[in-house]
């Protein structure tokens, strides 16, 4: 990536972050706003500010960089672009981890030890639905295992909840959609060491990463340990997934949706992906965290619904770009007029026809490819180009058999008789 592109998405997200702060059910001006972060001015603003939305805002975006962060590993890791912790089933185990540690009673600094755990069960569980299917390294069979295990991670989630009281069932179908909204520094805190630690091995390994994508038997040729890389990788994924669902619960799509945004914005290599996409995820949570907030004020939408939405809007403008990027360059292999049709070589017959030089036999003509269809008057004269040849080939061979000279159907010049032709009439 250029450095410009680097300073634009630092400017995005300082911007994100300020209207984070300002945005809201109480509209806040700049000054206010810097007032308040310096503890002076209003009694609200200050409370508004430093209380609650700036643990908010921190935690959001710390939220977003361990999704991507974490998402850009696994799909690296997998050579799959499908590949996201929500899809593979770690945040699904996470949370019954996390779920069954608050059942117990245990401190909020160990909580995501206790996600850690259970989602070092899912990745676990998912790996042995894979090797039971008998193709354990499919990457598609990983996905459709990560599947199986969310859907029964949300089931045990359920059973687990059976008999609380009403509150708590409520308190935790709105934490598994996903809310900053509880945010406190404290979490905020132990969330950002847990990221700093993964992150930072993340981009130290990224290298990995780099030999990894050019298959497992390259890799081990260049001296990667295959194995323990992979290993490695899972881990400190499966870490920042655990973490962020400790702290905001089940937010899914961001680390589907965030690498992807890192390449289109230049990031090859897995170091600066890495990077990039801990700024873009920071920048998507953020940026969704304000529109559950504005959509329906003072009511909130769940952050993982909105994050949801804009995972499938991804692929599906990915889907249509790609297929524009695909009809163009059909159009531009196929012919532009009648005349190159008609002028390629057709398939020789062996004979030389009546009135035809020998130099005009030419060797069998190459298939057609045929062009992407398209409702313009031009893309449907290319789409008629293939019949137009044909008829041309008729058309010479047909002359040819009553002696005449063949003449291309697409020639400006007119048709005439031959001698020979016209005695035969």
């Amino acid at each position: 990536m250029s450095p410009s592109r680097w300073v634009l998405l630092l400017a995005v997200l300082l911007l994100v972050s300020i209207a984070a702060l300002a945005l809201g059910t109480v509209h806040l001006s700049p000054r206010v706003l810097w007032s308040a972060l310096n503890g002076e001015g209003d009694t609200t603003a200050v409370t508004i500010i430093r209380t609650l939305r700036l643990p908010r805002t921190l935690l959001a975006l710390l939220v977003g960089a361990g999704l991507g962060i974490s998402g850009a590993a696994l799909q690296g890791a997998l050579r799959n672009s499908l590949a996201e912790p929500y899809l593979l089933g770690v945040s699904g185990g996470a949370a019954v981890g996390a779920v069954l540690a608050v059942g117990a009673g245990i401190s909020i600094v160990f909580l995501p030890i206790a996600s850690f755990a259970g989602s070092m069960a899912a990745v676990a569980l998912t790996l042995f639905v894979a090797h039971a299917s008998g193709t354990r390294g499919d990457p598609r069979v990983l996905i459709m295992g990560g599947v199986v295990v969310g859907a029964f991670a949300n089931a045990a989630i359920m059973i687990l909840l059976a008999n609380e009281p009403a509150n708590t069932v409520r308190g935790a179908v709105w934490w598994m959609a996903g809310s900053v909204g509880d945010a406190t520094m404290r979490s905020v805190a132990v969330l950002a060491g847990y990221i700093v630690v993964g992150g930072t091995a993340l981009v130290i390994w990224a290298r990995e990463l780099d030999v990894l994508a050019l298959g497992d038997e390259a890799a081990a040729g260049l001296g990667v340990d295959v194995d323990r890389a992979m290993r490695r990788f899972f881990l400190s994924a499966s870490l920042l997934a655990a973490a962020t669902v400790a702290a905001a619960g089940l937010i899914g799509f961001v680390g589907l949706v965030v690498p992807h945004l890192a390449r289109m914005l230049g990031a090859r290599r897995h170091r600066p992906m890495i990077v990039a996409s801990a700024i873009v995820g920071a920048i998507l949570v953020v940026a969704a965290d304000i529109l559950a907030r504005a959509l329906r004020p003072p009511a909130e939408l769940p952050l993982g619904a909105v994050t949801a939405v804009i995972g499938v809007l991804d692929p599906t403008a990915q889907a249509r770009a790609r297929s524009c990027v695909q009809s163009s360059a059909a159009l531009r292999r196929s012919p532009v007029s009648c005349d190159s049709m008609a002028s390629r070589p057709v398939r020789s017959t062996g004979a030389q026809l009546p009135g035809q030089s020998p130099s005009s036999l030419s060797t069998k003509r190459p298939p057609f490819r045929r062009p992407w269809p398209n409702t313009s008057p031009s893309g449907a004269f290319r789409t008629l180009a293939p019949g137009i040849a044909s008829a041309s080939r008729i058309e010479r061979r047909w002359s040819g058999r009553r002696g005449s000279r063949p003449s291309a159907i697409c020639s400006s010049a007119p048709w005439t008789p031959s001698p020979a032709a016209s005695a035969n009439v």
